[in-house]
């Protein structure tokens, strides 16, 4: 058979022949029939093999028809509507590295057991050196734009004059904008506007983009198991059902409502937010928790949360064809101070610049990985924009305004084993609800730290990974001088 090369999308190079490579285990065939073309997986002289698939925006195709290349095309489109990866992205609530067991072995840290996260690391990519927003609200908002926070603004929990803008172009922006054939949805927190009750309750929709989303407006839910949901600006006041549990109910109803279509679900959970809380006993296995959880006593409901969240997930995950699934799993900020465990400690959690308010657990899972393994390339949530449009079939240059500059980079470099194009993680904290206000940049395994009101620290994460030893009280060597010059630069230049 003879081959030319024609112009096809990475797109469907990458979610139409990559998937069916991953879901066969076999080399794809394609042939030209009296039909069309003929796809069929084969040991013997297969036209693609998966070792030497190039990851370009062309591919080899059959010649042998003047119309092939439109069949070509043709085929392969309808391949990727079927078997385009759904995504999967479940965000935790104050969840950091040090409540995590897949990232803290301090002996003297109490972890809560996390068996359903812990099976997704051991078939995923656990990114090591993941970082966030000290915040909620910075977070999401860097996620759904894939913009750092001095660019869309949001530095701190919003309030009514600080807050996600109209203006930004979301993930859910991006899918309409390339009439993507996704369904796409939200469920659970949103918290990137805020205002009288009732008055942004559309917002999810209107600003975020979101053409379906159920869930929670603000920060945090005053009882776990007496709420306000909203559907689409619809609220529901005195929900019962715990929070958990309902996000997860609606999540796997709107999965199955979808059928063969692909879909990508937002799925922000309200735990371990505040109030700590004693969840459903059929959820957990912590016995003899205080009736109201105050005080010293704090820890063990906040695992006990974490743990009746990992339950609810193991659910969610059971209506959910992981073959065919890529699933990002992370933490929005560090653990609450009333509640951060060793190696941290009150003065670096939730809220500050420091390791143990943005260093977040990170996993990722999908149909093209088939090894686990763990990873110490550089991440940021803000990674999760470009990569989930990756993984879709979408590129953002193709629907950015051209005055808009984006600071996501896709993870799927880092999945198929190749080199990050990550160079630095910047993480900010601004604003009139910020705790503290400056920025935080590592490159490599420096980090340095800047104080809005002046001051600066500079430390060597390798060697002193809970920012003991401000670098900068001392004379610098020749190599912590070069790293501090380029990173005080960068700094400079934002």
């Amino acid at each position: 058979m003879s081959v030319s090369k024609s112009k096809i999308p990475l797109s469907v190079l990458v979610h139409s022949i990559l998937v069916l490579l991953a879901m066969s285990g076999d080399e794809l065939r394609i042939e030209q029939v009296n039909t069309g073309v003929e796809i069929s997986w084969s040991g013997d002289e297969a036209l693609f093999r998966s070792s030497d698939l190039a990851f370009s925006d062309s591919v080899l195709v059959a010649e042998n028809s003047p119309h092939a290349e439109e069949l070509m095309e043709t085929v392969f489109f309808r391949l990727e509507d079927r078997n385009a990866p759904n995504v999967l992205l479940l965000i935790v609530d104050d969840w950091g590295i040090d409540s995590s067991s897949l990232y803290n072995d301090d002996p003297s840290a109490s972890l809560p057991p996390m068996l359903n996260i812990d099976r997704l690391a051991e078939s995923g990519i656990v990114f090591e050196n993941a970082y966030a927003q000290p915040t909620c609200s910075p977070t999401r908002a860097t996620m759904i734009t894939g913009r750092f926070a001095f660019r869309h603004g949001v530095g701190a929990p919003v309030s009514q004059n600080e807050a996600l803008s109209e203006s930004e172009m979301t993930l859910p922006d991006m899918f309409a904008a390339a009439n993507s054939n996704y369904a796409v949805a939200a469920f659970g927190k949103w918290h990137q506007t805020q205002g009288p009750s009732g008055t942004v309750d559309d917002t999810p929709n209107t600003i975020g983009g979101w053409p379906y989303f159920s869930g929670t407006i603000g920060g945090g839910v005053p009882s776990y198991q007496d709420w306000r949901k909203v559907v689409n600006g619809e609220a529901t006041t005195g929900v019962q059902t715990y929070t958990t549990t309902s996000i997860v109910n609606d999540v796997s109803d709107w999965i199955q409502s979808n059928g063969e279509q692909p879909w990508f679900a937002w799925v922000a959970f309200n735990a371990g937010h505040t109030p700590f809380h004693n969840p459903p006993e059929s959820l957990h296995s912590y016995e003899g928790l205080p009736e109201e959880p105050m005080g010293a006593q704090r820890r063990p409901a906040y695992e006990a949360s974490l743990e009746a969240l990992d339950t609810e997930i193991g659910r969610l995950l059971e209506s959910v064809d992981q073959n065919n699934t890529y699933i990002i799993f992370l933490g929005d900020n560090g653990t609450p101070n009333s509640v951060v465990q060793p190696p941290y400690d009150n003065s670096g959690a939730k809220g500050s610049l420091y390791e143990g308010g943005i260093h977040v657990p990170m996993i990722v899972a999908g149909p093209t990985i088939s090894q686990s393994r763990r990873v110490e390339s550089l991440a940021h949530c803000v990674d999760v924009f470009s990569t989930v449009l990756d993984i879709a079939g979408i590129d953002p240059d193709d629907h950015l305004p051209p005055e808009t500059l984006i600071d996501s980079v896709s993870l799927l470099d880092v999945i198929r084993g190749e080199s990050s194009s990550r160079g630095y993680i910047l993480s900010e904290s601004f604003g009139s609800n910020a705790n503290v206000e400056g920025k935080a940049i590592r490159e490599g395994s420096y980090k340095l730290i800047r104080f809005s009101e002046g001051g600066e620290e500079f430390y060597n994460l390798e060697s002193d990974a809970v920012e003991q030893t401000n670098l900068l009280s001392s004379a610098l060597s020749e190599e912590q001088q070069t790293s501090y010059d380029r990173l005080s630069s960068i700094l400079d230049s934002l």
